[in-house]
Formats: structure tokens, C-alpha cells, sequence
């Protein structure tokens, strides 16, 4: 499966079709005349769910929410981010098998630069 995959809109704002054959079908349920009419393509790449369960992100909120319940007039506690990088790495590989077995098939993408505007032609509707 390719990382780069190209989605449709009618209205330059919602990719969910994935072909052309999706657009038109979804401006013929909206308009008798289609031919002519403006659709989008946009290039989005698919992410990597594990840089989003950033472990430094993880231990910091710790940290806080510790804080926020028992802090005290010292200062912020640091008793989640104050451990070795060797534990550091062992919660994200932890982290990362359970993207891997419990987010495996989700698929998300991101946009990758700006639409392309297209018009409907007689071979899309064809």
C-alpha cells in the first residue's frame, strides 16, 4: 500500500471520495447537469500513528495532572520525566507494540500541499 493516495471533493473542503466515479456520482444526486462542474483532488500521506503517542508528552502530563492534586509551594514535579532513558525507551516500545496490535488497521492521512481543481468532462461521466 502506497503512503501517497489522492482523495476527490465536490466542494474543495471534504475529501472522502476516493475516484472520480465518487464525485460524479455524488453531483448527480445534486445537480441534473454535471458536465462542466469544478471538482478537487488533493494528495494526502498516510501517518504514522506512533508519532502521536509521544512519550515525553505521556510522562510531562504525569507529571502535571501529580501536581495539579498534590502539588506543593516547591515547584512542579518532575517524578514521571525524572527517569533513565533506558525506561524512557521501554515505554516506547511498549507504546509502539500496542499502536502495532491494537491501531494497525486504522488508516489516517494528512494533506500533502494544495488542491488541484478539475472540471467534470463527458469521459468522467462515461
Amino acid at each position: 500500500m502506497s503512503n501517497i493516495k489522492t482523495f476527490y471533493s465536490t466542494d474543495d473542503e471534504i475529501f472522502n471520495k476516493e475516484s472520480i466515479g465518487d464525485v460524479v456520482d455524488a453531483l448527480n444526486d445534486e445537480h441534473e447537469i454535471i458536465l462542466g462542474m469544478e471538482y478537487f483532488s488533493h494528495e494526502f500521506k498516510l501517518v504514522s500513528l506512533k508519532q502521536y503517542l509521544s512519550t515525553s508528552n505521556i510522562l510531562e502530563d504525569a507529571d502535571q495532572y501529580l501536581y495539579d492534586n498534590v502539588g506543593n509551594e516547591d515547584g512542579d514535579f518532575d517524578v514521571f520525566t525524572d527517569v533513565s532513558e533506558e525506561a524512557k525507551a521501554e515505554l516506547t516500545e511498549l507504546l509502539n507494540k500496542w499502536v502495532d496490535k491494537h491501531l494497525s488497521n486504522k488508516n489516517i492521512y494528512e494533506p500533502i500541499g494544495k488542491s488541484t481543481t478539475h472540471v467534470i468532462m463527458q469521459e468522467d461521466i462515461d
